[in-house]
């Protein structure tokens, strides 16, 4: 799936500067062609922006740390001024280990930022990600959801965009 305009405007809007923001982004995320013909990787991306960038995956490519989502982490608790997750939990089967370590990374009045394929995509693999589930999620980890948007990507389904602060 990777980073498009779409996503990028929306944590955008959401997120007023980048410079000097320390950064989790979940899975080493591909810049799509509709937002930068340069920057190829996440990392080389969000780092010409001003961020301190740290990304983490299964696969350890392009850089990424090497790691396994669906298993607790905690040596990074409230270290990150901001967390992306786009199109990472969707694949995981214990997905609820995943938001709980989302939640741990992001710092007290951090943002969190989730960019998931919505109900009915042919990308949603393990669980129902609509409005409900984000409002949900808000309650269960005590954050505000300041922002919700769906946008429907053809030829694959809806996408569900939503902004939390911690």
């Amino acid at each position: 799936m990777g980073l498009d305009k779409v996503k990028f405007n929306f944590i955008k809007k959401n997120v007023p500067s980048f410079d000097k923001l320390i950064m989790m982004e979940l899975g080493n995320q591909i810049v799509k062609k509709d937002l930068s013909n340069k920057e190829k990787t996440g990392k080389k991306f969000w780092s010409k922006l001003g961020c301190y960038h740290f990304s983490m995956d299964i696969n350890g490519e392009d850089g990424v740390m090497d790691m396994d989502l669906s298993l607790p982490i905690t040596y990074y608790d409230n270290f990150f001024d901001v967390v992306t997750n786009i199109t990472v939990s969707n694949f995981i089967k214990e997905y609820n280990i995943c938001y709980d370590n989302i939640y741990r990374f992001c710092k007290e009045g951090g943002m969190i930022i989730h960019c998931l394929p919505g109900d009915g995509s042919k990308w949603n693999k393990t669980h129902s990600t609509n409005k409900k589930f984000y409002e949900e999620m808000a309650l269960k980890y005590n954050m505000s959801l300041i922002d919700y948007n769906e946008y429907d990507k053809k030829p694959n389904g809806r996408l569900t965009l939503a902004a939390f602060k911690k």
